[in-house]
């Protein structure tokens, strides 16, 4: 570290030649100072650290692989490194991705945390900031909306009194948000927690048929509007108790007295 402090760490590791994947990689060593600014990269790709990124000195090791002609992937030195402020990121714009400058995604993945950044497009530039961990960078292409499905109840199925109208929303490749929630087109505050919006039906509800309407984005725009069906009734929900299965038990009466026959 700056104060000339070091240690040394043996790793041993298994290699598994069949979960090679082959991949062009380039990469560099940079011996990165605390306080002050510091960029690594090559070409048009540039990480940016402030000067408060690290307190020590960050011998650190930058890969760039080209997975396709329309995603690139950046290795970023190691996860267990901390970072103390946020970080920007550029990186050219594969040729194949051209066309999509309004659906690129950044996704960092640092041990098990992931996040997820919309590209800005400046020339054949995307770029993106407020990154503060270190692990796999990943551009890619996202052109799939976000998706609704209902819990604990199905479309044009029946609700009952105090019920909770539940929808879980996803995405295969970022997070998703709820935009608004309408019932029979009219707007309606809801709760949203961990992807799933919640609607309790109120006691005044009304009978019959109705309509659920969800707008859902997510990170770089793909949008989706989602209508389910359902019929509400003010009856108190049916139980599911089991009817007891009976045994009937014959009789029979002999010289010797009665026997039980099944």
């Amino acid at each position: 570290n700056a104060s000339g402090n070091s240690t040394n760490v043996h790793l041993i590791v298994r290699y598994d030649s069949s979960a090679n994947v082959p991949l062009y990689t380039t990469q560099q060593y940079e011996q990165l100072s605390p306080q002050q600014p510091n960029k690594v990269g090559n070409g048009l790709t540039a990480i940016s650290f402030n000067s408060q990124a690290f307190y020590d000195t960050v011998p650190f090791v930058f890969g760039q692989a080209f997975v396709s002609n329309n995603s690139s992937l950046l290795y970023l030195h190691d996860p267990t490194i901390p970072v103390h402020s946020k970080y920007a990121v550029q990186v050219p714009v594969p040729m194949a991705a051209q066309s999509f400058t309004e659906r690129l995604l950044f996704t960092l993945r640092s041990g098990g945390y992931t996040q997820y950044a919309k590209a800005n497009v400046a020339g054949r530039l995307a770029l993106a900031e407020g990154f503060n961990k270190l692990g796999t960078l990943t551009l890619t292409i996202d052109t799939t909306p976000p998706t609704v499905q209902p819990i604990s109840w199905k479309a044009d199925g029946t609700l009952y009194r105090n019920a909770t109208l539940r929808l879980r929303l996803s995405d295969t490749q970022s997070d998703v948000l709820a935009d608004s929630v309408l019932i029979d087109s009219t707007w309606q505050p809801f709760a949203y927690q961990n992807n799933d919006v919640w609607w309790k039906l109120p006691e005044n509800f009304t009978p019959g048929l109705h309509n659920i309407t969800i707008y859902a984005s997510d990170i770089v725009g793909n949008k989706n509007v989602i209508t389910l069906a359902f019929n509400y009734s003010n009856e108190p929900a049916p139980t599911n108790k089991k009817k007891k299965k009976s045994v009937t038990i014959n009789r029979k009466t002999t010289k010797h007295g009665t026997r039980k026959r099944k």
